[in-house]
């Protein structure tokens, strides 16, 4: 036992470290080819009044976020005050900046959610659901938008925005179809010996069990969030004088997000870099002023996730001192 245990701890510190290494090398590979000194130049002549209206909005964005949230968690009678989910969002973001991909953070939000309110199976659920309703509209806008500007990218591209918003549909459709539900349920039953099936089956009946209205509720709440988000990347490109049809945003921001869900880097680091400068590329940007843009981004990431190690550091020391307080007692 203490030998599995220590092979499970090897194997995750090197899977974590070859994240490292993987952002770190896309990173130094996307800088080399962007040239350091253009980069440093583009960013030397950022209009900051562009950038401090991008962090507002991020802000914002983090309380629409877990308006969305709330949305799915009282579909399930679970109400949580819209402070409570807000603080969730901030120190997730905070552990965003250092865990694998960009959706690090959501398993602490998972975690605290559940511990505090005795029900992990709604609070991954919920935390999921509110991950898919965002992606998936940020995918169904760049769907709507491809007929008016897939001459814009390479066929390729138009391809993988494709394939991606069948993916997303099938994937919808197999929550619908209740024909398909039992078949996943019994399959999910056959592997309840190997991998704890009651647990999953407790996440899974709780992943189908949110009612229509919810979920396209908060799909229209994510419409909200997405079109903030890209008016952020257009605010942050403007920054750096890029200007650019909105046609790209809608089309280019889809796919960056979705390519910052693969476990493949730090925070999403090196592979964001990656995706301004190829699909920004495609629309004329010269890298230097691409990746100043994702880099922008990753600040603005930064800034809200160091929000969040504020509020999470304040949350510890309070527990720290009512459990001192009990002690004395």
């Amino acid at each position: 036992m203490a030998h599995s245990a220590i092979g499970v701890v090897m194997r995750d510190t090197l899977l974590n470290l070859a994240r490292v290494v993987v952002s770190v090398a896309l990173l130094i590979f996307v800088l080399s080819s962007a040239g350091l000194r253009e980069t440093w130049v583009v960013l030397q002549g950022t209009d900051w009044r562009y950038v401090i209206l991008a962090l507002f909005l991020s802000l914002v964005g983090m309380v629409v976020r877990s308006w969305r949230w709330s949305v799915l968690l009282a579909d399930q009678g679970l109400c949580v005050p819209l402070q409570r989910l807000v603080h969730l969002f901030f120190v997730g973001t905070f552990f965003n900046n250092f865990l694998p991909t960009s959706v690090g953070g959501d398993i602490v939000k998972m975690y605290e959610l559940g511990r505090a309110s005795n029900k992990s199976a709604l609070a991954v659920s919920s935390v999921l659901w509110d991950r898919a309703t965002g992606l998936l509209t940020l995918l169904a806008m760049a769907t709507m938008a491809l007929p008016f500007s897939y001459h814009l990218v390479p066929p390729g591209v138009v391809m993988l925005i494709i394939a991606l918003g069948v993916g997303s549909a099938v994937g919808l459709l197999a929550l619908a179809n209740r024909r398909w539900i039992k078949g996943i349920g019994a399959w999910l039953g056959r592997l309840r010996p190997r991998w704890g099936g009651k647990t999953i089956s407790q996440v899974y009946q709780s992943l189908v069990g949110y009612s229509s209205t919810a979920l396209q509720k908060a799909s229209v709440i994510s419409v909200a969030f997405n079109a903030l988000l890209i008016f952020i990347n257009v605010l942050l490109a403007r920054s750096l004088g890029v200007q650019m049809d909105l046609k790209y945003f809608l089309l280019f921001v889809p796919l960056i997000s979705t390519l910052l869900v693969l476990p493949f880097s730090v925070s999403g680091w090196g592979i964001r870099e990656v995706g301004y400068v190829y699909l920004f590329g495609q629309a004329g940007v010269p890298e230097a002023k691409a990746i100043s843009i994702s880099l922008a981004i990753g600040a603005i990431n930064g800034i809200t996730g160091l929000i969040g190690g504020v509020l999470y550091a304040i949350e510890g020391l309070r527990g720290y001192y009512k459990g001192g307080e009990r002690d004395a007692k």
